[in-house]
């Protein structure tokens, strides 16, 4: 009895605890739904609800005309989830084959038997997110849509295309790494090189949110509930590259780099008013022998200058007021000891003497050092000082990051020769675009400007923000030695050691450089050979360096450097009518005027022969010429018309201008009057003729 009692007793306590568990159940859900009603309808409405990140366009990357250098292109990603069962076997029996012969005939990569077995082995191993093709273009996604077993959508066959952003360079490697590019890190951050990491705030523009609302599954739909932020698209960067330039740089530096078998190169062209930078190429040998932009020599290599050096100890002792172009200097013969150390120059025993004009003229070693020691061994800080005047010590504050820091050793930590072997280019370093810009400042009378890669900022076709030209030397010494070094530089190209530079086009002026790899560290390897200078030298326009790293064939700057920086300067004089105006208007003037309209030789030798006026003609071979009067004499000159090439006419009479023309493949339009000479023609001489097109000419 007792022990029923006990059971039913335990029953009931059971019983009551479910009822009262019920109850407090019961009136929680009844509280869950009556009291807390709109809190729970709005947490329900959340989870049906998200923000999603809409990224803007990035911006292009344009050269100085407005052609994207760097623009960011859709492609699609093609991969498979064969983890959802949704390809059967009946599937792939009736169509694998065809798809892979369509795949293998788009894309060339692999052949069908090769696309076949991997898709099976993926499939096999059950893959979800099995990649078949990267870097599809829209135009292939387009066809690939509609191929076997893709053309089922993706609920039945699994496949899954997404759209994936790259960044293309329509030029292929012109400007890469000044160009230069951005990645993310683990931690999220954006890191790069070149424009791309200098300028990405504004590139990469400002990114967007939209709403979503769950409608069933997995499908989203927008909505408008007033939260939207509309993405803002970056801005077009317009630098100051002029991609024909650029191409002729690169080009020109690839091939020399071959032929001299050396470890690198790099070449920037600038112009003189501005800083404008308007071709830059760094090419580097890879471990498979071939050269490709992996560095910016120009702007990171800190490097000895070598006798490029020169210029900055001569314009020290110059402005001191130490030497004049015309004193003279004894050189011992090219050979001096000095401490344990002996300072040679390229070539010994050919002169014991020479001017302050020759030392430069023909880059003595022992004639610049002696002209520093002479003047400075006891008062080093004073020459220092003339260094840092100018500037050369500190970085130029280029917006492109990683820019090298020039070295320059303080007066303490001078050994016994480093007076005289840093003042031919030693125991100091420079980067190439550090030193060019110095040399730009000579060309541009004294004032030193900022390199500039950007002209402006663009937003939807409008330029929203223009970058000025910034001097960072007003006065980097006085005009009397600006004047001075200027005839030193020329005279190194009419007569010195880069007078195989010499051309009757235009005058160039500049210093050669042959250094020694390695010798601070007492580890010769080699040379670097470099030409610096600007160019037309009596009007500059454009300044200029090369320099050339290991080469093996050669190492004297003018023969390997100098064509270089020959072949720059003679794409921008045949394609500036500002320089070809200015050098036009030179010769027009005093005794330089012409007798008569620029034209074809054989009938001006009739002309002049019939008038008996003397005619000089100088290794002329052309046969369309251009005439400078001199004293009593008439003066014919070169004027070579090259194949495919927009003929220059400019001087001729309008009969020999539209012949010319004419024959090149050109329609001819007259502007104005017919009679003169051609005064302009609207498409610049050394272009590439296009059959057909139409010129139109100006005659005065």
């Amino acid at each position: 009895m007792d022990v029923k009692k006990d059971i039913l007793w335990r029953v009931g306590i059971v019983y009551i605890t479910i009822v009262l568990v019920a109850v407090a159940i019961l009136s929680r859900a009844l509280y869950l739904q009556i009291g807390e009603k709109e809190i729970w309808k709005k947490k329900a409405e959340t989870m049906k609800k998200k923000d999603i990140i809409i990224e803007p366009e990035r911006g292009d990357i344009c050269a100085e005309d407005g052609r994207p250098m760097c623009s960011t292109v859709p492609y699609y990603e093609i991969r498979v989830d064969f983890g959802a069962g949704l390809l059967t076997d009946e599937i792939i029996k009736e169509n694998l084959d065809s798809l892979c012969f369509y795949l293998a005939a788009t894309f060339k990569d692999r052949t069908k038997e090769e696309y076949k077995d991997n898709i099976i082995n993926a499939r096999n191993r059950g893959e979800r997110y099995y990649l078949l093709k990267r870097k599809v273009t829209h135009s292939q996604f387009k066809k690939i849509q509609n191929y076997p077993i893709f053309r089922l959508g993706r609920f039945k066959s699994g496949v899954i295309f997404e759209q994936i952003e790259f960044r293309e360079k329509p030029f292929d490697l012109l400007a890469n790494r000044t160009l230069g590019f951005t990645y993310k890190t683990i931690s999220d951050s954006v890191r790069g090189v070149g424009l791309e990491i200098a300028y990405d705030k504004e590139l990469r523009g400002t990114m967007g949110v939209r709403s979503m609302q769950k409608l069933s599954g997995s499908v989203w739909m927008p909505v408008n509930d007033g939260n939207e932020v509309e993405p803002q698209n970056g801005m077009d960067l317009i630098t100051t590259i002029n991609i024909d330039i650029q191409d002729v740089a690169e080009t020109a530096l690839m091939n020399q780099l071959i032929a001299q078998e050396a470890q690198w190169g790099t070449a920037v062209l600038m112009e003189v008013k501005t800083g404008e930078i308007k071709a830059i190429a760094n090419l580097e040998r890879q471990k498979d022998g071939k050269y490709k932009e992996s560095l910016n020599m120009a702007v990171h290599s800190s490097i000895e200058c070598g006798s490029t050096f020169k210029l900055f100890s001569m314009m020290v002792a110059l402005e001191d007021g130490y030497v004049r172009p015309e004193d003279t200097i004894d050189i011992f013969w090219g050979k001096k000891a000095y401490k344990d150390a002996v300072m040679e120059d390229s070539k010994t025993d050919l002169y014991r003497k020479l001017s302050v004009q020759q030392i430069m003229e023909k880059s003595s070693n022992v004639g610049m050092a002696e002209i520093i020691r002479l003047n400075y061994s006891d008062k080093k800080q004073s020459y220092l000082n003339g260094l840092k005047k100018i500037g050369i010590h500190r970085p130029l504050g280029l917006e492109i990051p990683g820019e090298g820091s020039p070295y320059i050793k303080e007066v303490d930590d001078w050994s016994g020769i480093t007076l005289m072997w840093m003042a031919v280019g030693y125991e100091s370093t420079l980067t190439p675009l550090q030193l060019l810009t110095y040399y730009n400042g000579v060309a541009n009378n004294g004032i030193v400007v900022k390199p500039k890669f950007v002209k402006a900022l663009r937003q939807n076709g409008e330029i929203v923000k223009e970058y000025p030209t910034t001097i960072l030397n007003n006065k980097m010494c006085s005009q009397s030695t600006i004047d001075k070094l200027k005839n030193m530089l020329e005279g190194v190209v009419e007569h010195g050691t880069a007078s195989a530079m010499n051309t009757e086009n235009y005058k160039i002026a500049g210093k050669t450089g042959t250094a020694q790899v390695g010798y601070s560290n007492g580890n010769i390897s080699g040379h670097r050979s470099s030409f610096v200078g600007y160019f037309p030298a009596d009007n500059p326009q454009y300044s200029c360096i090369v320099i050339i790293n290991l080469p093996k064939n050669g190492y004297y700057g003018a023969t390997v450097a100098g064509p270089v920086f020959q072949e720059i300067a003679d794409k921008v004089y045949a394609t500036s009518l500002e320089i070809q105006k200015e050098m036009e208007q030179n010769e027009l003037m005093g005794k330089e005027t012409p007798y008569s309209k620029n034209g074809n030789k054989k009938q001006l030798e009739y002309v002049f022969n019939y008038l008996g006026i003397p005619v000089v003609e100088n290794d002329v071979k052309s046969s369309w010429i251009s005439t400078v009067k001199r004293d009593s004499v008439v003066e014919f000159r070169n004027r070579y018309i090259k194949n495919k090439q927009v003929p220059d006419v400019r001087g001729m009479g309008l009969r020999d201008a539209v012949f010319l023309l004419n024959n090149a493949g050109l329609e001819v339009e007259i502007a104005g009057k017919r009679k003169g000479t051609v005064i302009k023609q609207n498409i610049e001489p050394g272009r590439k003729i296009i059959p057909g097109q139409e010129i139109t000419i100006e005659l005065g």
